[in-house]
């Protein structure tokens, strides 16, 4: 679905066929006739798999092989219009996949875009097009739209964990919030550069503190209010994080208040 959808957005308005234009574009489905006469599919995959990565050193590689190929075979004219317009609706749809639209990439750029493809003669000329005026759009579009995706989620994370005092495994916040476990992970090290684990255990630690200080409720039923298995789990935990025993951490604030 979004393949065709890149390869419809590729299509000229009709205010600017080929006919308004005095130009003559080439377009087609991929069929096997393309696979036939030298098209490299995998080549294919792998730029795209490069673009979703937005990896961009690997791109510019990938597509100088792509280009080399081209002349290799002697691919010219249409067919050359064809191969190119192919890669550019594959590269499209890679951000149709990642949710977005192709309007977004193109902009106001989709005839310019058209009709730059008709007027590719070099090997230069094909891989700049290739790389600046679709791979690095596709790429800039999804790293922005990664970026915010995953600072809402960060968001969620935190105020789920907040919600739950703590008392949240990362599989159960992934269900709720219908994400992969392994994906929440990833973000929480690039963005807070911390595990889920460590944001859990803080959240308690913090609730802990603000009990003993605020409340009357003895260690046992903070123990228990936090859900710690036993009291012995809980004073090992915050000694740990604290220095001193939850015990040892209220008297000394009830201390410093007198």
């Amino acid at each position: 679905m979004a393949a065709q959808e890149a390869w419809e957005a590729l299509r000229l308005p009709e205010a600017d066929a080929p006919e308004a234009s005095g130009q003559m574009l080439y377009y087609q489905p991929p069929d096997e006739q393309c696979a036939r006469n030298g098209y490299d599919t995998l080549l294919e995959h792998e730029i795209t798999a490069a673009v979703t990565a937005c990896k961009a050193k690997e791109v510019r590689h990938l597509l100088e092989r792509f280009t080399a190929k081209m002349l290799e075979k002697n691919i010219r004219g249409y067919e050359r219009q064809f191969y190119i317009q192919r890669l550019v609706a594959a590269m499209l749809a890679v951000a149709e996949n990642a949710g977005l639209s192709v309007n977004q990439v193109l902009a106001d750029r989709q005839a310019n875009l058209f009709e730059t493809i008709g007027k590719i003669y070099t090997a230069d000329q094909m891989q700049n097009f290739l790389m600046d005026e679709v791979a690095v759009p596709v790429m800039d579009l999804l790293t922005e739209f990664r970026q915010s995706s995953s600072s809402e989620l960060v968001k969620n994370v935190l105020a789920l964990i907040k919600q739950t005092r703590g008392d949240i495994t990362l599989n159960e916040c992934a269900d709720r919030l219908n994400y992969n476990p392994s994906y929440i992970w990833k973000v929480l090290r690039t963005e807070k550069d911390t595990s889920f684990s460590d944001l859990a255990n803080n959240e308690k630690l913090e609730m802990a503190k603000e009990l003993l200080l605020t409340s009357d409720m003895t260690v046992v039923q903070i123990a228990e209010t936090l859900n710690y298995s036993n009291v012995q789990n809980f004073i090992r935990f915050f000694s740990k994080k604290v220095g001193m025993t939850p015990g040892k951490y209220r008297k000394d604030y009830q201390n410093e208040k007198k």
